[in-house]
């Protein structure tokens, strides 16, 4: 049975589309132009409250409410430690945890911002460059990667970690391998068994050749992989009729993921409900229902992005789809 998982996403990685009051007068996005643009005074203030008020129990509360078994926690590495232009905050990542136990949920804790940035995204923490890659940013990343293990490993709310969100990678692949595998280790040596370690496939395309790759190194039974299947994006996606999107979830989706999932365990971390152009409300709730089929099918757990995105109708569940089920 799969499990129904949560992204709380914008809350301790701030994504501007997301929260926009956040980066009122800051030009571009990413946390790390809030502190660059307006000091560090300005921004641990803005950030902190912002931290503070997001996300409370209260949504904890509401989540397990809604029938989730899991919430998927976006981090950046910028919390555990002192970084330029970023605001730290292990505090806040602990209390999540606290709080996820006390309501009796599980957590995924997803490194969404890596050092150096993973894919050059708002969601990494910074926009532009990706220097993942380059210097001794990988040896830093798993370091906090060993961080995290050593200290949520044995807490009582943590269902797995996921090594990296989304990583850019299309010229770097091996290289990109070669991280999850160090990764994978010195979480394994860290965890305990049953824990899940969580590795994202590089874009859609490539998840094949990820599985395949991730094969070759013989890691261990706690692998897991991670697909994030979107229909919002994609180009002229406002052209394609509504048919045709049901038709990809039910067609190459579904038999996608029954292929990867005979050989290596597979969550969806992050899916919506949104499509482009102007679907109708029917549509929707179809789109849903197909996905929620065909993830319950094959994935040990589908994650909704996101609970908590005002004003931006189908990214927030909690505002617009509490019935939908």
């Amino acid at each position: 049975m799969s499990e129904r998982g949560i992204n709380l996403g914008g809350w301790l990685v701030s994504e501007r589309w997301m929260t926009e009051s956040l980066y009122e007068g800051v030009r571009g996005s990413g946390e790390r132009a809030i502190g660059q643009q307006l000091g560090h005074e300005e921004a641990e203030r803005r950030i902190n409250e912002h931290r503070d008020t997001f996300i409370t129990e209260a949504d904890f509360k509401q989540i397990k409410e809604y029938g989730f078994d899991l919430v998927r926690l976006p981090v950046g590495y910028w919390l555990f430690e002192e970084a330029e232009g970023f605001v730290s905050g292990a505090d806040h990542v602990q209390r999540a945890m606290d709080w996820a136990a006390q309501h009796d949920l599980k957590v995924l804790l997803d490194l969404h911002g890596a050092q150096g940035s993973q894919n050059g995204k708002d969601h990494s923490g910074q926009t532009g460059r990706v220097n993942f890659f380059k210097g001794d940013n990988r040896e830093k990343t798993i370091g906090t990667i060993e961080h995290l293990a050593t200290t949520y490993g044995n807490h009582p709310a943590l269902w797995g970690l996921e090594l990296l969100n989304e990583p850019r990678a299309f010229v770097r692949f091996k290289p990109l391998i070669d991280y999850y595998e160090q990764a994978y280790w010195a979480a394994a040596a860290l965890l305990p068994p049953d824990k899940k370690i969580v590795v994202n496939d590089v874009v859609p395309a490539q998840s094949r050749r990820l599985e395949r790759e991730l094969g070759k190194r013989l890691l261990g039974d706690q692998l897991v992989l991670d697909l994030h299947p979107y229909r919002a994006h994609i180009p002229f996606g406002q052209y394609i009729t509504p048919k045709r999107h049901l038709d990809v979830v039910n067609g190459a989706w579904r038999s996608r993921f029954a292929d990867v999932s005979q050989r290596v365990p597979i969550i969806i971390g992050e899916w919506s409900q949104a499509l482009p152009g102007s679907p109708t409300a029917e549509t929707k709730k179809v789109f849903y229902d197909d996905q929620v089929s065909v993830y319950g099918k094959f994935a040990l757990a589908h994650f909704y992005w996101s609970w908590k995105a005002p004003c931006l109708g189908d990214w927030s569940y909690r505002d617009q789809f509490k019935n939908v089920d």
